[in-house]
């Protein structure tokens, strides 16, 4: 299938940003050789944003109410309705996670022993049942014992209780921890449901007006409020984490856990926008604290630091050593620029970018040579590809 200038040059690109060699010299000069394709059809190619797909063997991108996805083994191209699988329930600014019941939606455990899913808007866990060994058939002769054992093993656990269809455990935002002992997950209070109404006169594809729904809050409405709560499975036991750091919430991004499972954080973005906060919990204790706090007496963006002249946002973390540091974008000096932070304090250990210019993006992170690509923009010239050195870690 042929595809648009556009589309093409996309492609080229993606397949150049993506193809990042582990030699820090060659990971340069793919960006080098990316940057400057990017530079040559920037008009082109602005409204292209890429991501992966299946399992990243593809890039994606979505081109006017097209959705293209491109294997990178042979470089075919496929194009789809990038509305087609859209749910109205969905339309609008409404992303309350829906109540879903029912194990067709389990979530296992990292390490293949459970299951965990809600069922009558409460956690519910579950082992996964082992293929028996030869031993294990040899010492159970007795079918009804055989049976008798099997079912009681493979019982469900309820974990929680006090789930119902007004304050509800969301099996989508589950969220196990590596090392499996633990479930991290949001109880969800739906907030009001504002539908506005829509008449599209004059469609292209029929004579008759389309009637379409979204669903709209305005200033005042009550939101959506988003609990977060930590199970331990073996000792059936649950913490529910101190909402004072989380109040006002117009946003909660999804839980993410350290790689050593000590903990997890999240990331509240407080109605009205003037605070983002970075919330750590340690899984042991359940306490919550405050790891980066981000405020404005005017508008904190956090809509993600991207190349993209029309519409790129501020926001950036890049999370080094399994977050003993991380890498923020902050306009904490009156710029956009990047710090990098103390993991267990929050502290700023570097400001790694600085002057009186605008970080617009981070083209690379070189973790183990400690480096930073990125571009800078001097007035109305080209931006220069700079390396910039990350201080050594303590």
């Amino acid at each position: 299938m042929n595809l648009s200038t556009a589309a093409k040059a996309g492609l080229l690109l993606g397949i150049a940003l993506f193809s990042i060699h582990s030699d820090a010299q060659m990971a340069r000069n793919d960006f080098e050789r990316a940057l400057d394709l990017q530079e040559h059809y920037r008009g082109l190619i602005d409204h292209l944003p890429f991501d992966f797909e299946d399992e990243q063997k593809s890039i994606a991108f979505n081109l006017g109410r097209s959705h293209w996805s491109c294997h990178l083994a042979d470089y075919a191209c496929t194009r789809g309705n990038r509305f087609a699988d859209r749910d109205p329930d969905d339309e609008g600014y409404d992303s309350t996670p829906k109540l879903q019941d029912g194990d067709e939606l389990a979530v296992n455990s990292p390490d293949g022993q459970w299951t965990a899913y809600v069922l009558n808007d409460n956690l519910v866990v579950r082992p996964v049942p082992a293929k028996p060994s030869d031993a294990s058939k040899a010492k159970v002769t007795d079918a009804s014992q055989k049976d008798s054992q099997a079912k009681d093993k493979n019982q469900p656990v309820v974990l929680s209780m006090e789930g119902t269809a007004d304050n509800y455990y969301a099996v989508s935002t589950i969220a196990w921890s590596p090392d499996s002992k633990y479930i991290a997950i949001y109880r969800i209070r739906p907030g009001y449901r504002r539908i506005v109404d829509y008449v599209e006169s004059s469609p292209p594809n029929q004579l008759q007006p389309i009637h379409s729904t979204m669903v709209y809050p305005i200033a005042g409405d009550v939101l959506d409020f988003r609990q977060p709560v930590v199970f331990d499975v073996a000792a059936r036991t649950q913490c529910e984490i101190d909402s004072s750091l989380f109040p006002n919430q117009f946003e909660m991004k999804p839980i993410e856990w350290w790689k050593d499972s000590r903990g997890f954080t999240f990331e509240y973005n407080q109605r009205g926008h003037q605070l983002y906060r970075v919330v750590e919990v340690d899984a042991s204790t359940g306490k919550a604290r405050t790891l980066i706090d981000e405020t404005s007496s005017t508008f904190v963006n956090y809509e993600p630091l991207e190349r993209n002249q029309y519409d790129h946002g501020k926001y950036f973390r890049r999370n080094l050593a399994d977050g003993k540091e991380i890498l923020w974008a902050s306009e904490r000096d009156g710029w956009e620029h990047l710090y990098l932070l103390d993991g267990k304090t929050g502290t700023v250990r570097q400001q790694v970018t600085r002057g009186e210019w605008v970080l617009r993006s981070v083209d690379f992170v070189d973790e183990e040579h400690r480096c930073l690509h990125q571009r800078q923009r001097y007035g109305e010239g080209r931006r220069p590809l700079l390396c910039t050195r990350i201080q050594d870690p303590l």
